[in-house]
């Protein structure tokens, strides 16, 4: 945490003879011109390269924020041990208590992205609708980054922002957007080597849909080391395009 400004006043015992001196209770601002920040990463997408990321990502924000920035985490947060899920157990490591102004997502490594388990701020909360009439978590993350970032602006519009974003549609369960699935069928059919033989073994779907709104749960199978590499990269696809 920074050390406080020093009292820069006089106190004497004639209250006209003081001098006040707000300073060192006055929230610090950022320097003039100081840029938003959004740091978008992905669970389980391959990238081992990522992975400290989540234990810094705390002390980023303590420094941001006290720094003057307003800070946000929307997404999957896998930093909270398993016995201090519930709303009975400490939340000191929950992302309020670790440099947080704000969070909106889940709390563990997955969850399901039609009937998630969503968590706001300290405690859970339901989703705003149902997937019949649309929804999808990735969607309702971007929403509610976009909220946090206008209330900010709305109340502190020289204020800026840290955005730590962190979708789950990349790590399973593998509930993804039908349309992604009809597309990336297409594409594998498409992909062809030298004498007609496909690059990777094609996955094979095994939809199952959902009543209303288009929506499809979906598996993949495929065998081999080729096979996994061919459904990372389909189901990748699906949600970067889906």
């Amino acid at each position: 945490m920074a050390a406080p400004e020093s009292f820069e006043g006089t106190i004497n015992l004639d209250i006209r003879d003081s001098r006040p001196d707000w300073t060192p209770f006055v929230a610090k601002q950022a320097p003039e011109g100081s840029p938003n920040v959004l740091a978008v990463t992905f669970g389980d997408t391959g990238l081992a390269a990522w992975s400290p990321f989540g234990g810094r990502n705390a002390t980023i924000a303590t420094v941001l924020r006290d720094a003057g920035w307003s800070t946000f985490w929307v997404g999957e947060n896998h930093n909270v041990p398993v016995d201090e899920w519930h709303m009975g157990a400490s939340k000191k490591n929950w992302p309020l208590a670790q440099g947080f102004d704000r969070f909106c997502g889940f709390i563990g490594g997955e969850t399901n992205q039609w009937y998630p388990d969503l968590a706001e701020d300290n405690h859970y909360v339901d989703q705003p609708y149902q997937p019949e009439d649309g929804y999808h978590l990735s969607k309702d993350l971007a929403d509610k980054a976009l909220e946090f970032i206008r209330d900010s602006m709305q109340t502190a519009p020289d204020k800026p922002w840290y955005l730590w974003f962190c979708p789950g549609a990349n790590h399973a369960p593998a509930d993804f957007l039908a349309r992604g699935v009809r597309r990336e069928r297409r594409r594998l059919r498409r992909r062809r080597g030298p004498h007609g033989r496909r690059h990777v073994p094609r996955p094979t779907f095994h939809p199952r849909r959902w009543t209303g709104g288009g929506i499809q749960r979906g598996s993949m199978s495929s065998s081999g080391s080729r096979g996994r590499m061919a459904r990372s990269t389909a189901l990748h696809s699906v949600f970067e395009k889906g």
